[in-house]
């Protein structure tokens, strides 16, 4: 504008610098183009994942209806194996699918939801993650050793930590074969998890990067992602994740967690326990003095409790005398489980079919993977042997999975499922037969429409996102037509 020339210095200076941009646009559009093209792929997984997680659902459903009588009366190792296996397979299916969620928020850029966070035993949850963890094979699962004392209990998601934990365990077992004699320990201490590895070590130059995205060292196909987002989990729970490390002889990283106090008076702190079972009424079948630690359990939230250890003749009385849930002795449970099958055939009046049943451990034993969790007819456990804390959380879990709503009664109702996907409309039918639902499908708007017109149809699941027209056009149209 001064009408001066450029020095063959600032022309070139100029030139470098729109070479450098044009290289970070480049970049940029790489990047935007495979966040597409992984947005993409993370979708279409869902699709054979659920024709999977339906055949899955068919063989369980299949397998006890043509073993009932085998199921219920807890008759055969073998029945319970298979069992296993299939639940097994089906946690295996929903770990992957969340795992495909979290990846679609990152790729959105969404921030780390902190909405379906709940307390979790690390202990617990570790113990868990370290079966789900697939290793190349049984020597290698034999390199990693669990210490389970000093347990914590810490605020966050199971899928995100186990996230965490996956990625520290891969970039260890990486190394298992060029280093035959490392191994990996987790400890607990003080609300931290130490996973410690004797393999290489990590330089202090490479130590300083660790944590930056993109930065990988050390493994071919490494993408320097995966320990960033951990660090970005471990904000969303307010802790932190760091690494120490001594060349050639370990690496440690050490999870950090906030503290978690709890009142020692025995009473319940969490408001939304005591607002949600405030006057509710509750049956408790087990020994006089269980019954008596449970009830104390329960101190402070004005409850109806009445205990009994004869579930035969409390069951009878649920015609006359319901109660909002019941919880169990698991022994009992075991003991008596024709008469939990009787009630949940209705064979004790409508209302005793419908009311949810918890387990407790009164021994210490896991729960989860006790021969009991085999049976579909307790909706949740409750832990009365390792504290208030954990007593309290395995409440709060129960609450967040909405379980101490009465059960539904479906039998002969008829429901209409409309979804273009063919996989997603049998993985709902699979669910909704085993409770005796008629189910009609549809797999566009203008078939649901045509559906509605033929059949008395009592409630429709409908996909929003339909070529054609799509579920809100679709039910605004059926409400219209009526």
């Amino acid at each position: 504008m001064s009408n001066e020339l450029f020095s063959c210095e600032e022309i070139m200076g100029l030139q470098r610098l729109f070479e450098r941009a044009n290289r970070f646009i480049n970049t940029e559009e790489k990047v935007r183009k495979s966040q597409v093209l992984a947005g993409s792929i993370a979708h279409e997984i869902r699709n054979p994942l659920s024709k999977i997680k339906y055949h899955f659902e068919k063989i369980d459903s299949d397998f006890l209806s043509a073993h009932k009588k085998s199921i219920n009366s807890l008759a055969t190792i073998e029945i319970e194996k298979i069992h296993q296996e299939l639940s097994e397979g089906k946690k295996a299916l929903q770990l992957g699918t969340q795992f495909i969620d979290v990846i679609l928020d990152e790729l959105r850029g969404s921030s780390i939801s902190t909405s379906f966070f709940q307390h979790y035993s690390a202990a617990s949850l570790t113990s868990q993650a370290l079966n789900d963890f697939s290793l190349y094979s049984e020597e290698h699962k034999k390199r990693i050793h669990l210490e389970t004392t000093n347990d914590f209990y810490f605020y966050g998601s199971d899928t995100l930590f186990s996230f965490v934990l996956f990625n520290l365990l891969k970039n260890a077992a990486y190394y298992f074969d060029s280093f035959p004699e490392s191994h990996i320990t987790i400890q607990f201490e003080n609300n931290k998890i130490h996973v410690r590895d004797t393999g290489p070590g990590i330089t202090e130059e490479q130590l300083e990067n660790l944590f930056d995205e993109f930065y990988s060292f050390g493994k071919i196909s490494g993408n320097g992602l995966g320990l960033a987002y951990c660090q970005k989990v471990m904000e969303s729970f307010s802790g932190s994740i760091s690494c120490h490390s001594i060349l050639g002889e370990f690496t440690e990283f050490t999870l950090t967690f906030p503290a978690i106090n709890i009142q020692s008076n025995g009473e319940l702190t969490n408001p939304r326990i005591k607002q949600h079972l405030s006057g509710q009424s509750c049956l408790i079948l087990s020994t006089p003095r269980l019954s008596k630690k449970l009830t104390e359990n329960f101190n402070g939230l004005n409850m109806d409790i009445e205990c009994s250890n004869d579930p035969y003749l409390s069951f009878t009385r649920l015609k006359d005398h319901p109660f909002n849930f019941i919880v169990i002795d698991h022994r009992l449970y075991i003991t008596h489980y024709d008469q939990i099958n009787m009630l949940r055939e209705g064979k004790y009046g409508h209302l005793a079919q419908i009311t949810p049943i918890f387990i407790f451990n009164s021994t210490s034993i896991n729960l989860n993977n006790d021969r009991v969790s085999v049976s579909k007819h307790a909706q949740g456990y409750i832990d009365t042997l390792n504290g208030a804390l954990a007593f309290e959380c395995s409440l709060e879990a129960i609450i967040n999975d909405a379980k101490f709503a009465p059960l539904g009664n479906l039998n002969d109702k008829t429901v209409l499922v409309v979804d273009d996907m063919h996989a997603n409309r049998l993985l709902v039918k699979a669910y909704l037969s085993k409770e005796g639902v008629n189910v009609i499908q549809a797999a566009s708007g203008y078939e649901a429409i045509e559906q509605v017109k033929k059949n008395n149809i009592d409630l429709i699941f409908m996909d929003i996102h339909m070529p054609g027209m799509n579920g809100i056009d679709t039910a605004k149209q059926i409400k219209k037509n009526r």
